[in-house]
């Protein structure tokens, strides 16, 4: 006895980047401008050099395209530091919400080499906000100073980045000086009832793989007013108590996740929440000859997926005219059955 085979195509469409999807951009200066940047100047009278803070084509030539270039200018006998930021929109700001919610915020960052040897940077960089009160605690302007970070990193003048944590001061990555000429990714990821956040990093020797750095660390700034802005503080220091950075420093690719932990790269999804076919035609029988088709799913996240098995609408002889589905789950458990799209 021959047992006829009919034909049935099976495809899925496995929704990807349903995480990268929910990034939203601040600023990626890819227009040439900062546009929504405030920058501020203190010291600057006293200054022997002013610094200055711009959008400029990528020096390293790592096709990031154009990156924000803040300089802290050349001490003198009072603290120059030059602040810049933005403030989030309102739909885009780290809200108090309760329930151990999460979000998320990005940036690339990196310093130069210099006459062969690395920048010398002071740079501050992360999220704030408001007081307890709303109020804008500021003296000098819009954009904030050390005591309005919340979660924040740091590159010091020796060259290693660090993270404050209120409980104990900051806190290296490591023990080694960042690469020169080299984006770093962060990642912050803030608990902002608990008023702590994770820090992860990816870039350069030390980090070829993202790499968590921080667990838990206090916010210097404890607020339960909205995360709102997102700025940088860099520093020359001063002749009378220390010179601390001369050189730039980089930053690009600012974005926000305010709805959950997003250990993505905003980059990862070209196309945000596109749908990715697998299709596979086959003969199907019965028995041993049933079609069996299968897929992996990578990762540790959920992600919605669409299987249909189609027999007519193929358009060929021979297809079987009323395919169905059994998805037979790999840790066991009831199979599901589903005919005629039901």
């Amino acid at each position: 006895m021959i047992m006829k085979k009919e034909i049935i195509a099976l495809s899925s469409l496995l929704c990807v980047g349903t995480l990268s999807a929910d990034w939203r951009a601040v600023e990626t200066f890819e227009d040439g401008t900062a546009d929504g940047f405030t920058v501020e100047f203190n010291g600057a009278d006293v200054a022997t050099t002013q610094g200055s803070a711009s959008v400029v084509a990528d020096p390293f030539g790592l096709g990031q395209g154009m990156v924000y270039e803040i300089a802290p200018g050349i001490a003198g006998t009072a603290t120059h530091n030059v602040i810049a930021g933005v403030t989030l929109p309102d739909a885009d700001q780290i809200e108090f919400v309760g329930g151990g919610a999460k979000a998320t915020f990005y940036a690339k960052v990196g310093i130069p080499l210099v006459a062969g040897n690395p920048g010398i940077a002071d740079v501050a960089f992360g999220m704030g906000g408001d007081n307890f009160d709303g109020t804008d605690v500021v003296p000098i302007g819009p954009v904030y100073q050390y005591s309005n970070f919340s979660a924040y990193c740091r590159i010091s003048d020796s060259g290693i980045f660090d993270y404050r944590d209120e409980g104990t001061g900051f806190v290296p990555f490591g023990d080694t000086q960042a690469n020169t000429d080299t984006y770093y990714s962060i990642w912050w990821v803030v608990d902002h009832e608990a008023q702590t956040y994770d820090v992860y990093v990816q870039g350069g020797t030390d980090y070829p793989a993202q790499t968590q750095v921080a667990t838990g660390a206090a916010y210097r700034n404890q607020t339960f007013e909205n995360l709102s802005k997102f700025f940088m503080l860099s520093s020359a220091g001063n002749t009378t108590q220390g010179v601390k950075g001369r050189d730039p420093f980089y930053l690009d690719d600012i974005y926000v996740d305010p709805t959950q932990e997003n250990l993505t790269g905003p980059g990862d999804d070209p196309v945000s929440g596109a749908f990715v076919n697998i299709a596979t035609r086959g003969n199907v029988g019965t028995g041993d000859d049933v079609m069996i088709a299968g897929f992996v799913i990578d990762g540790d996240e959920p992600k919605e997926v669409l299987i249909q098995g189609v027999g007519p609408e193929l358009g060929l002889g021979g297809v079987l005219a009323d395919p169905f589905l059994t998805l037979v789950p790999e840790a066991g458990g009831d199979a599901i059955v589903n005919d005629n799209w039901d």
